[in-house]
């Protein structure tokens, strides 16, 4: 199975920016979640998923879901 087929057809890549402005905190925020060397890492946040050299990404579904567990967790 290629990576193309576990992409739904509805699922978009949100960059890195985008994904940052939906969540409403800074890329370089968004950059220390994902550092597990970082004091302000989050386990458990969705994987960047990377699509070129210089390319990466979020999918939608899974921000979306990771915002709304954050949601039911309260």
């Amino acid at each position: 199975m290629t990576a193309i087929m576990l992409v739904k057809p509805k699922d978009r890549i949100l960059r890195i920016s985008d994904a940052a402005a939906i969540l409403g905190i800074s890329v370089s925020t968004l950059y220390d979640w994902l550092d597990p060397k970082s004091k302000r890492f989050v386990p458990g946040f969705p994987e960047k998923i990377r699509f070129g050299n210089a390319c990466s990404g979020f999918l939608e579904s899974e921000l979306l879901g990771y915002i709304s567990s954050c949601r039911e967790a309260v």
